[in-house]
């Protein structure tokens, strides 16, 4: 910012009625002196290199601060909160208006503060304002979802640096070792407990053990649970709390240290009311933040908030089309998957596979699980490095237990056989059988919910597909230097189009409501490009536009 612009603001300002300070500074700030409640505070104005298409930064400085704090949306430092910026652009057009704005907004913050206006803020903003606290400098990573019960829960700390926390010690496992590839037993994980709140705490927090002992124990439905928690108990005692905002819970913890058994005590006798309210009852908790995983927490905040419940899906075929497919799930927030492929990942699989060049030599399956519960702690993978012709006649009651079972094979003996089994009542759960053609102009879904011989509707005599894209496919396929290497050609960009049409068409249909019949999902891609390079349409599609989209009744011939 120039001088000239400097000054400009500061006599703007003072036009307005406020009076700016000449402190000798030489940083670029302004320093303002205002009225709140008929008394003297100053702010101070600092701007941001981006300024004024950023908004400036306002402060209250410690002197004037130290006597009202805490107040809603300052900070320790002294900033003040004025807008959000994820919500409000500064006009930047204005630099002037600008400023008086934010110091304007400011006067109102302490204002408001004071008056206990905006008290209830401090709920809405607890995790800030606990953090605020926060003296330790490990992260805490929470797996489970919070819930309205005190719930013993289970750690693991990654050398005083990351604590991991859930209500299952095989989640933990899994997470960490496809996280870190740490390999833990079950002695290397201790307990804590949880404890949700029911009555909103406000700042100032309890610092002590005797003042966070004495809040707690005026909480009735968790207090017996802290209590337990921390009797006969030397070691450090890990507490997560949570505390309700806008009808979801929010974490936060803290920490009580080591402890020594009070004298005329046996070793590990510990209570807690003469440890805690007596002998240590000076010694600071630790306060820290804690960060949730958790898939409700994941999808409010980075997602529309809804979430797909208890849906457990089997994916047979875990190439480019299968991978894809079950990110697209897990995006989706489906959270329990059965795996089923024999193959190991190769470099001529990765251009279109949602796992890459760090994975070649790993089983697909594996790969594919370790991606999922990397990017989200809460999913349940079952991996099965299998035939699946051993699958189907050893294993067959997996996909009765699944929800939905996904055949992504590109093999018409095998999905021949699923649709036989299915028709035998040998697997009685719907199936979903896709494929695709050429330079995928075509991608097409079998949704079978009931019985039914559907050969005769959807193939000719000669086993070829009635409703194809392209006419014969097969003189599009390749082949490489090698037995058995023939391949379809596609790229990822058109796999992910096909998978995410498919699947908002799916979603909405049949997945989140309860339905009948049996369909015959069909789409196009780019069929302008496919008309440029002289490949032929068959008559179906010919008059289509790029990425139609067809859905057939098949146990009624009806379009829909």
């Amino acid at each position: 910012m120039t001088d000239i612009q400097h000054n400009e603001i500061i006599k703007y300002l003072e036009e307005k009625g406020y009076d700016c300070v000449d402190i000798g500074n030489h940083a670029g700030d302004i320093f303002i002196d205002v009225m709140v409640n008929n008394e003297e505070m100053r702010l101070k104005c600092k701007f941001p290199d981006s300024f004024p298409y950023t908004f400036p930064k306002v402060y209250i400085l410690k002197e004037f601060y130290k006597g009202i704090a805490p107040l809603p949306h300052i900070d320790k430092e002294g900033y003040i909160c004025t807008f959000d910026s994820n919500k409000s652009f500064p006009n930047f057009k204005k630099p002037n208006e600008l400023v008086f704005e934010c110091i304007r907004k400011a006067v109102e913050v302490i204002e408001d503060g004071i008056n206990g206006i905006n008290r209830d803020d401090f709920i809405e903003e607890f995790q800030s304002y606990w953090g605020m606290e926060e003296k330790y400098s490990s992260m805490f990573w929470m797996l489970s979802t919070p819930t309205n019960k005190s719930t013993s829960l289970y750690y693991y700390n990654d050398k005083y640096k990351d604590f991991y926390i859930g209500d299952e010690i095989e989640k933990i496992k899994e997470y960490l070792k496809h996280l870190k590839g740490l390999e833990i037993n079950n002695k290397d994980l201790k307990r804590c407990i949880y404890l949700p709140l029911t009555k909103p705490w406000y700042p100032p927090y309890p610092k002590t053990n005797k003042e966070i002992y004495t809040k707690v124990k005026e909480e009735s439905k968790v207090f017996k649970a802290y209590y337990n928690s921390l009797k006969n108990k030397e070691d450090m005692s890990i507490i997560i709390f949570s505390q309700e905002v806008n009808g979801e819970r929010y974490l936060g913890g803290w920490m009580h240290e080591a402890v020594k058994t009070p004298n005329g005590f046996r070793k590990g006798k510990i209570i807690p009311e003469l440890v805690y309210l007596v002998h240590n009852k000076d010694n600071e908790v630790i306060k820290f933040r804690v960060n949730q995983l958790d898939r409700r927490r994941l999808f409010n905040r980075g997602g529309d908030g809804n979430i797909i419940s208890n849906l457990k899906v089997s994916i047979t075929g875990c190439g480019s089309i299968g991978s894809y497919l079950t990110q697209v799930l897990s995006e989706l927030s489906v959270d329990n998957f059965i795996l089923i492929d024999n193959q190991r990942l190769t470099s001529e699989n990765i251009a279109r596979h949602m796992c890459g060049a760090s994975d070649i030599g790993e089983p697909k399956t594996e790969a594919i699980k370790e991606k999922l519960i990397k990017h989200y702690p809460y999913i349940k993978c079952k991996s099965m490095g299998k035939d699946v012709f051993d699958v189907l006649q050893t294993d067959v009651t997996i996909f009765n237990d699944c929800d939905i079972n996904f055949v992504v094979v590109g093999n018409k003996p095998i999905e021949a056989k699923f649709i036989e089994l299915f028709n035998q009542d040998k697997i009685t759960k719907p199936i979903i059988i896709i494929w695709v053609e050429p330079f995928l102009l075509g991608g097409h879904a079998i949704i079978m919910q009931q019985n039914q011989k559907i050969e005769s509707i959807l193939y000719d005599n000669e086993y070829n597909f009635k409703y194809s894209v392209v006419e014969n496919g097969g003189n599009y396929t390749r082949k490489e230097a090698g037995c058995e290497s023939t391949y379809i050609p596609y790229s990822a960009f058109e796999a992910k189009q096909f998978i995410y049409s498919f699947l908002h068409y799916f979603r909405s249909n049949h997945m989140t409501k309860e339905t009948e019949g049996n369909y015959l999902f069909s789409w196009c891609g780019n069929l302008k490009w496919a008309r440029k390079e002289d490949i032929m349409i068959s008559d179906l599609w010919l008059s289509k536009q790029n990425r139609t989209v067809k859905i057939q009744r098949l146990d009624t011939y009806d379009k829909v």
